[in-house]
């Protein structure tokens, strides 16, 4: 096929066919006029523009609500996870302070509360919310 190879012809393609301009068809009503506005064109992206924006407003929602979401689980984890090592803190020391002897009786009980709310008052780890 010798015309195959006219790829450098404007008006040919490489089949050797006619090419029509890209505009061909098109309603005359829908193109632009003379100083480049297209109506339809502009509506299509206003309208694409409010789909977005709409979208968006949706988005926000959602992460407003999954950030709430997340603190609520991350103030309940810090609430249970200090509990716990005041807990253990209590606990250590409770055992340390009768190991030492001398808490024996109604008074010794007494001192032992005094001598432990004492001890963790200063230490506690507070799990307050944030």
């Amino acid at each position: 096929m010798p015309w195959a190879n006219h790829t450098d012809d404007m008006n040919m393609n490489t089949y050797g066919a006619q090419q029509t301009p890209n505009n061909a068809g098109v309603n005359p009503k829908l193109d632009e006029d003379k100083n480049g506005f297209n109506p339809y064109i502009q509506g299509i992206g206003a309208a694409k523009d409010l789909g977005n924006l709409y979208l968006g407003f949706q988005s926000l929602n959602l992460g407003k609500k999954q950030f709430k979401q997340n603190r609520n689980a991350f103030n309940t984890n810090l609430a249970n996870q200090s509990r716990l090592i005041n807990n253990q803190m209590e606990e250590r020391k409770r055992v340390s302070l009768l190991q030492g002897g001398g808490y024996g009786g109604q008074e010794g009980q007494t001192k032992l509360a005094t001598d432990l709310e004492s001890y963790l008052a200063p230490r506690r780890v507070s799990g307050a919310p944030i």
